[in-house]
């Protein structure tokens, strides 16, 4: 009886810790690490190594928060202030962690013109408590972002 309780509890302790997400651990909130962002624009946008950060832009990282759940990412005071919907699954690009892959309405995602894909963002981890968020397109403003987590 004791190997039969013991077999049981291991299959509902084993689907217990499978079942979470990749999301998980990023859950929170978050604000921009404008020292490290700038860092990330020079090094990704040479023309801008030895330029000043406009001063809007300045203002506007300190505004902005990025909030994620486990279906759910909003960033505010940048572009974005509308949530966006995802499912996460773990991410296979070479330093991602955990890819968010936005969910759709069918009647949105009926319209999107041929050869366009759903947009992917992929966590990064960058230490410290830092993530660094990539949409898979490389023509959104948050790939330039470092943000730290601060609940």
């Amino acid at each position: 009886m004791k190997t039969i309780l013991s077999i049981f509890f291991y299959f509902i302790l084993s689907g217990i810790l499978c079942s979470q997400t990749c999301i998980q651990k990023y859950i929170g909130i978050y604000k921009v690490d404008i020292e490290k962002t700038i860092k990330e624009i020079k090094i990704n946008e040479p023309s801008k190594a030895n330029q000043d950060p406009p001063k809007r832009f300045l203002e506007m990282s300190e505004k902005a928060s990025l909030e994620l759940t486990e279906n759910k990412m909003t960033i505010k005071n940048i572009r974005f202030i509308e949530p966006f919907y995802f499912v996460d699954q773990k991410s296979d690009i070479k330093g991602g962690s955990c890819d968010l892959i936005l969910k759709m309405p069918e009647e949105t995602l009926s319209k999107l013109p041929e050869g366009v894909e759903i947009p992917t963002f992929t966590i990064y981890e960058r230490g410290d408590g830092r993530i660094h968020i990539k949409e898979d397109s490389q023509r959104s403003g948050i790939n330039d972002f470092i943000w730290r987590k601060i609940e």
